[in-house]
């Protein structure tokens, strides 16, 4: 009896295993987590651990330079040419995707200046201001920086605003240290975990709706206005030299969604256009692309698969001349 239940126990086991393999291998479903050793905990703002040779990203192999930027194995950098900097979140990082497929190692694949991803994950639009402030920008000829829908999304204003903190069931959730442990060891390291939640949850639906419903309060948007504010003081003599590129999320460029915008992306076209920065936004080029899934990972709600990355490269590339 004892052999017997064994040997059922190493069969689901192997079945376990082989449909995980499957997941991964025949579906393109990743896993969403990230390496511990990839953030770099010495500083008081979000960035990448500088020469990182080990770090993961949703399973891809992650490389960082000596400033902490998303590099090939083998940094492809040009003495003497300028930089362009490209500053965003997990989208512009590129989870999931090797360093040679993200579109800003493309973009400075094919450019004679030099395209840096001064990107990390977790970062939000007062957290982008932060690396700016960082970065050493005395080569600089251009810079590009994200706006997300989920750059709303800044804890300090959750901290500070007991409705939102009471409100918010995603942030009220993930502050349970002993949960949130559980559900980034299966994000990290079970595909049938993305699989299930995304059959039970409908995960890009979810984001949406959550991230969406977070631009009708009056504190977080007064904190984007804010964040927008010091980058436009930053370069108030160079804001020719700065783009906001706008990547939109997969509930947005549904064909209803398509047709108009939601209040979200009102809310940040009006801010940027108030401090008069340059906006390239791509929904029109996702919304006119033929089969959209394939410009995500699989159940993602907004980070790009390698043809999404491809697709922001053909859009971006023009605006480096």
């Amino acid at each position: 009896m004892k052999k017997i239940f064994i040997f059922n126990l190493f069969f689901v086991f192997i079945l376990i295993v082989l449909f995980e393999i499957i997941l991964r291998t025949i579906f393109n479903i990743n896993v969403q987590g990230i390496s511990k050793n990839l953030l770099n905990k010495n500083i008081n703002y979000t960035f990448n651990q500088p020469n990182l040779k080990n770090g993961l990203a949703f399973g891809a192999k992650v490389y960082t330079d000596e400033n902490g930027l998303r590099t090939l194995e083998i940094k492809n950098y040009k003495k003497d040419a300028k930089d362009v900097f490209f500053i965003g979140g997990s989208v512009t990082f590129g989870p999931a995707v090797k360093a040679e497929k993200t579109f800003v190692e493309k973009l400075n694949n094919e450019s004679d200046l030099n395209v840096l991803n001064a990107s990390a994950f977790g970062s939000q639009i007062k957290n982008h201001y932060m690396i700016l402030k960082n970065l050493d920008l005395s080569k600089t000829d251009k810079v590009f920086i994200s706006f997300s829908l989920d750059d709303i999304s800044d804890r300090s204003v959750f901290n500070e605003d007991k409705e939102i903190k009471e409100k918010n069931f995603i942030y009220n959730l993930r502050s349970i240290k002993f949960l949130n442990k559980i559900f980034l060891y299966l994000r990290s390291n079970s595909a049938t975990y993305v699989l299930a939640k995304n059959i039970i949850l409908n995960s890009r639906e979810g984001y949406y709706i959550h991230d969406l419903n977070l631009y009708n309060n009056k504190l977080l948007v007064e904190n984007i206005d804010k964040n927008i504010s010091l980058i436009s003081e930053e370069f108030k003599e160079k804001k020719d030299k700065v783009y906001f590129f706008i990547i939109p999320y997969a509930m947005q460029i549904t064909p209803q969604n398509c047709k108009s915008n939601d209040n979200a992306e009102q809310i940040i076209f009006e801010k940027l256009k108030k401090y008069e920065f340059n906006i390239i936004s791509l929904k029109n080029s996702f919304c006119n692309y033929g089969k959209k899934n394939n410009l995500f990972l699989k159940f993602d709600p907004a980070h790009l698969s390698a043809t999404g990355h491809d697709l922001v490269y053909k859009e971006l590339k023009n605006y480096l001349n």
